[in-house]
């Protein structure tokens, strides 16, 4: 029975493989005898044709080929499409010729070789270098073409922030509207038809609370300025919202099956543990055939041991080689056909794992799955739970007198609809008219603001109130779509203000005012 192979981050081979393509035996034997005087250190293996070069690359991972220009079953060109498509990556190519063609050199690098060399006209010194310049150049453009991946996500993680802040404003007045609906309709007769509206309005609730928990998944997901921040980590709740965001990638290969034990919490990154396990998954769903989700699975479990806890993510695909498994974790490194992957994603989840105090480690069995532990120190200093035992909402404070500003019409209706049974509300689509408001002397308890807006923002208006009123001030509650600057994020966590993320249900803005005026 074939054992796992593991890999660990500390795994690591500096030793060069080359292949050397060539048919004729005196020329191996020349380029044999040049390396082993220049390279001592350096795994040559031979191949005397084209479908040998191809069988042995698709066993085997190489720094570089060296590769006659032709070959008795082809063009050494050929080689060069055939290993792009293999789902390692491809070595760095130096072509070999006996003809002094520059039309024929260009061609070989147009086609996608790093170096050419004439036979018959280098030596050690010249054949070595030449291997070693390929291989940086190939390094090289391997990493320019990262570097524009890099700036699409980071391009893709402001307009995904975007969406969400488009999407939360509308939400929230349509959650918001539910929920007063939700409330109106208890106070009908009961009957066959009031009881079906009110099937049809959870129903609406649901579906939009499901919106809601996917746009601030996606935004936990693409969030870029808080990643040094730590807190107490619940680790069934982040891998909760990775499994949620790689569901696309699950849904049409394998049955999840969880197997959680409960656990202290961890302290980290909420963002960036999420995006290590949302990359542990994706892999695993990749590594599985689509279309055959009755035989395989992915199996997640979260388990305590000792002063650590463990999540570890098992798949029935394809396995690792062993000679990859020992390459997984360095940077741009991808056993993933091409554009399928960018070889940093175990990469970066080492340094975040490790960053926090644990360790990742990877067993394989080709054609039988893999099994990968991440381990994450405890975090023993919980918190007190306390307990609250009676409901919010049947608790009513003073009637206030509260002033709400937001750039939404339909954002400050449904407020409206959910604060006027309790409060006298104030409100205005403009945070100039506000502020008017205040400097003329009338007066409020509370004030709830938009964080961003068109003519002047939250935190502007709070900067201005803060001078002419700060009591009120002290009483502002901002609401937020989500759509955070770095300015905006930095003065959320500077102020001590109760903040609403939109959308919101009505019972949590009640709770929240009530809070404040109390």
């Amino acid at each position: 029975m074939p054992q796992p192979v593991a890999a660990t981050a500390a795994s690591s081979d500096a030793r060069l493989r080359v292949l050397l393509v060539e048919d004729s035996e005196t020329a191996r034997a020349i380029v044999r005898d040049l390396l082993a005087v220049e390279e001592p250190t350096l795994e040559l293996d031979e191949a005397e044709d084209l479908e040998s070069a191809v069988r042995a690359l698709a066993e085997r991972s190489y720094d570089c080929a060296l590769v006659d220009y032709e070959l008795p079953d082809g063009h050494g060109l050929a080689l060069l499409g055939a290993s792009e498509d293999e789902e390692g990556p491809a070595p760095a190519m130096v072509m070999l010729t006996a003809h002094n063609n520059p039309a024929m050199a260009m061609q070989a690098l147009k086609g996608g070789a790093q170096d050419y060399l004439i036979k018959g006209r280098f030596d050690g010194p010249i054949l070595s270098r030449s291997i070693r310049y390929a291989i940086e150049r190939k390094k090289a453009a391997a990493l320019q073409l990262r570097m524009v991946h890099v700036e699409r996500m980071v391009a893709l993680g402001t307009l995904t922030a975007g969406v969400a802040h488009e999407i939360n404003n509308p939400l929230a007045y349509v959650m918001g509207n539910l929920g007063c609906l939700s409330e109106q309709l208890t106070l009908l007769p009961t009957s066959k038809e009031s009881e079906a509206m009110k099937d049809m309005v959870r129903d609406a609730l649901e579906g939009s609370e499901r919106v809601r928990t996917i746009v601030r998944d996606m935004r936990a997901f693409t969030r870029r300025d808080d990643h040094d921040k730590r807190t107490e980590v619940l680790i069934e709740k982040v891998v909760e919202q990775a499994i949620a965001m790689a569901g696309v990638e699950l849904r049409h290969r394998a049955r999840i099956v969880r197997r959680f034990s409960p656990v202290p919490p961890v302290l980290a990154n909420e963002t960036r543990l999420a995006q290590v396990f949302l990359n542990l998954l994706i892999n695993a769903a990749q590594a599985i055939p689509e279309g055959r989700i009755g035989e395989h699975e992915v199996r997640l479990s979260i388990r305590e041991s000792g002063a650590y806890v463990d999540v570890i993510v098992e798949d029935t695909g394809g396995g690792i080689a062993p000679e990859a498994l020992r390459r997984v974790f360095h940077p741009f490194y991808t056993t993933k056909p091409a554009g399928k992957g960018t070889g940093l994603g175990l990469f970066i989840c080492d340094g975040i794992v490790r960053g926090l105090g644990g360790n990742i480690v990877i067993e394989s069995i080709l054609e039988k799955g893999t099994k990968v532990r991440v381990r994450l120190p405890a975090h023993v200093d919980r918190p007190v739970e306390i307990e609250e035992n009676a409901p919010k909402e049947e608790v009513r404070g003073r009637r206030a007198s509260v002033l709400v500003v937001d750039d939404d019409p339909q954002v400050l209706l449904c407020i409206r609809r959910i604060l006027d049974a309790e409060h006298a509300l104030t409100t205005t689509t403009s945070a100039f008219d506000a502020l008017r408001r205040i400097r003329e002397g009338e007066r409020f308890d509370a004030l709830i603001s938009d964080l961003m807006m068109p003519e002047l923002s939250g935190m502007a208006l709070y900067g201005k109130v803060k001078e002419v009123a700060p009591k009120l001030a002290e009483k502002t509650v901002f609401i937020t779509g989500g759509a955070f600057t770095p300015p905006a994020r930095t003065f959320l966590d500077t102020v001590a203000n109760a903040r609403l993320e939109k959308p919101f249900a009505a019972r949590e803005l009640r709770d929240v005012v009530r809070g404040v005026v109390a």
